[in-house]
């Protein structure tokens, strides 16, 4: 509950002169370090770099002489005194591309203003490997650090580092305010908008004074887009003051948000100088940059529910019976695809927490969404492996197979072509299945696959030549288990249709049920086993890859016929793209060129379902190709991959299907897997044009 008591910070209540400070004093040294908490809220589970990011513009900085060398060294002594992160502090241009900037957890913005993406004339030798068009560098830099956000980087902003924006309309988005000009330079009444979030514990949910050059800010700002922490208590605050062009009076001074995958604080608070040793701004400080390492906890759900929300749908809340994480709408990759573009409009397949298959669409050119609708009432209830495929044929009727886990497959299909109004209850394509994927061929068949069965099934596919009334007989592709003969060896697939429709690529992982089983003193039949007493599905090793010709022959990446049904003698010896080791994998993500040519990116490390997802190794993404003719893992997206490969294996879910002339769309959603009162929000997010989102905000199901 709120407590209305206004408290004066002493440290912050300052005198309204400031007088020029030309660099960091001794003085003012010896108080940032008595400010800085003794300790971190959190302990990280791993070692955390930080980059504190000063402007290589800064002649042109106002703050130059007053602020960013205190707030550069404030950072700095936050991770020093209490061991949360280890900080470099630069200007240098260089770190910002790919192969540099994936060393940092996080960015802080120190007031860094200007357009320091565009490089100066002294930093452009550093680039002369790419070439001596400054335009060009500058676009490699933008895209480099939109990417690595995107991919689940943090980002920390406080004051003028929001005026970056001017130069770089994205930066707008993703910090998510303009800068509006500063109406106030003087005492301002400041109140909680969450008294009780992680973020304001520094303020022991009690309003307060503080005397600072507020900001007003201006579209793209939104309380519908992002978490406003603390704002402008308009009661206790001088409101008679010039330039006010808000007509709402709402006037934020701190909030969170999400970029894709990544974590975005901003705060107003960072002009005075004094700011840099007042004890209680410090420990905000502190725990937002653990929020965007990823360490310090917070229900980021909520914030992109209720406060970001480019969501079109939200679900739940409901928890999985028995499990830890909350209830997903979709698998990413072992069940696909949950969108298919078709005539400028994104079909969309998810499940609601009751496992019926629910479908929205949205049009590109109207900007509006249909739906939602329930392509059929059936549903497994908490098992989420119902969770559906969608495709859509030649004539554009509408596939969706679902609500199976080593049952029949159920299968609705739509009553007229590109409506999602009216479904019509198929024939079972198959009486036993798990994880359906679905695609479309250029010569207008409709390819399914499928686990047959539980976890040692063989992998299978069906055709439909004739819009899904008849089904071939299965033909199994992968069986782990056979030759030589290990009845507990299992796979988990992800197949891609290929450039023309005419391929079909396929990456695995070796699921090890042996592992599952062994206990105290039993030992696994065929390998030491480093990690026991796990949960049984996270025993899964390495990668592997095969593909489909359009003469109907399976490959491997060399060219040679694969034995079918393969097992995991034959994969081991020709399949391989990684092995993990010890270590796990995760499922891969598939991607092609414009050549046809196979990519993946997974997940590499080690964490345990049984004790809440705990990270016994942590979990670090790979990525993988063979453009040399054989596979090459890396630890980052290579700068040489081509766009249409580089931008969804940074995306923070799987691309649509289907048509991508006006760009790619991205299916994903977002949940507090430890908090089971917030709902799943689902998104459909465009690489150039953001949020397909829908009026009147989401659409809410059960």
């Amino acid at each position: 509950m709120r407590r209305n008591v206004m408290i004066a910070m002493g440290a912050l209540m300052m005198a309204a002169a400031l007088p020029a400070r030309a660099d960091l004093s001794p003085d003012q040294a010896r108080r940032i370090r008595e400010a800085a908490p003794p300790r971190a809220r959190v302990q990280p589970e791993e070692d955390r770099r930080v980059l504190i990011w000063n402007t290589p513009y800064m002649e042109s900085s106002p703050h130059k002489g007053y602020t960013i060398p205190q707030g550069a060294f404030a950072m700095k002594t936050l991770g020093a005194k209490t061991g949360a992160f280890e900080a470099v502090i630069s200007d240098d241009q260089t770190l910002l591309l790919p192969e540099n900037i994936k060393q940092f957890d996080a960015f802080i913005m120190n007031n860094s203003c200007g357009p320091w993406t565009t490089p100066t004339d002294e930093a452009m030798p550093k680039f002369a490997k790419y070439g001596s068009d400054k335009t060009q560098i500058e676009k490699l830099l933008r895209q480099s650090f939109l990417d690595w956000v995107r991919a689940g980087g943090g980002v920390v902003a406080y004051h003028y580092s929001i005026g970056a924006a001017r130069h770089w309309p994205e930066l707008e988005n993703l910090l998510g305010a303009r800068c509006g000009g500063h109406p106030w330079n003087e005492e301002v009444g400041v109140k909680l908008d969450e008294p009780d979030h992680p973020l304001l514990d520094a303020f022991d949910g009690k309003d307060f004074r503080i005397t600072e050059e507020v900001f007003q800010y201006l579209d793209p700002y939104s309380r519908e887009k992002l978490k406003v922490l603390l704002s402008i208590d308009t009661k206790t605050t001088n409101m008679k003051v010039k330039w006010l062009k808000r007509t709402d009076n709402d006037y934020a001074l701190a909030w969170i948000k999400s970029y894709g995958s990544g974590r975005v604080f901003y705060s107003e608070f960072g002009h005075r100088t004094e700011i840099w040793w007042n004890p209680t701004i410090m420990r905000f400080y502190l725990d937002a940059i653990q929020f965007a390492t990823g360490d310090l906890p917070v229900n980021q759900d909520e914030t992109i529910e209720a406060a970001e929300n480019g969501a079109f749908a939200t679900i739940g809340p409901a928890l999985v019976s028995g499990n830890f994480h909350q209830y997903p709408p979709f698998y990413s990759s072992v069940i696909a695809p949950h969108a298919v573009v078709v005539e400028r409009k994104v079909f969309c397949a998810f499940q609601d927490t009751k496992g019926r298959p629910v479908v929205m669409a949205y049009d590109t050119a109207e900007k509006s969404w249909a739906g939602p609708v329930h392509a059929s009432d059936f549903g497994l209830g908490k098992d989420a492996h119902g969770n559906p495929s969608i495709c859509i044929d030649q004539q554009g009727y509408i596939h969706v197979f679902h609500g199976c886990h080593g049952g029949q497959m159920r299968y609705a299909r739509s009553r007229n072509p590109l409506d999602i109004r009216e479904w019509r209850q198929q024939p079972a394509p198959t009486p036993r299945a798990t994880y359906p994927q679905s695609m479309l061929m250029a010569d207008g068949s409709i390819f399914i696959f499928y686990r047959a069965g539980g976890h040692m099934s063989p992998w299978t596919f069906r055709l439909s030549s004739d819009g899904g009334r008849t089904w071939s007989d299965g033909e199994k592709i992968i069986e782990m288990r056979l030759a030589p003969p290990d009845p507990l060896a299992a796979a988990y697939c992800s197949f891609h249709p290929g450039r023309a429709g005419k391929t079909v690529h396929c990456f695995w992982v070796h699921k090890d049920d042996n592992a599952a089983r062994v206990r105290g003193e039993k030992k696994h039949p065929w390998r030491p086993l480093k990690h026991k007493g796990l949960h049984e599905a996270v025993y899964r090793y390495n990668m592997y890859y095969v593909r489909r010709d359009a003469d109907g022959t399976w490959r491997n990446v060399s060219g040679n016929p694969a034995e079918l049904p393969v097992s995991k003698a034959f994969a081991d010896e020709h399949c391989l793209v990684f092995d993990s080791g010890d270590e796990f994998t995760n499922i891969g993500m598939p991607m092609v060129d414009a050549a046809n040519r196979p990519y993946v990116r997974f997940r590499y490390g080690v964490g345990d379902w049984k004790a809440g997802g705990t990270k016994i190794v942590p979990w670090k993404s790979k990525f993988a190709d063979c453009a040399s003719g054989r596979w090459q893992v890396y630890d980052d997206v290579p700068r040489d991959w081509p766009e249409e490969v580089r931008v969804p294996a940074t995306a923070a879910g799987p691309a649509a299907y289907g048509d991508t002339t006006s760009g790619r769309w991205f299916i994903y959603y977002r949940n507090d897997r430890y908090n089971p009162k917030v709902a799943t929000s689902i998104f459909l997010e465009h690489e150039t044009l953001g949020y397909a989102t829908r009026e009147g905000g989401p659409a809410k199901l059960p």
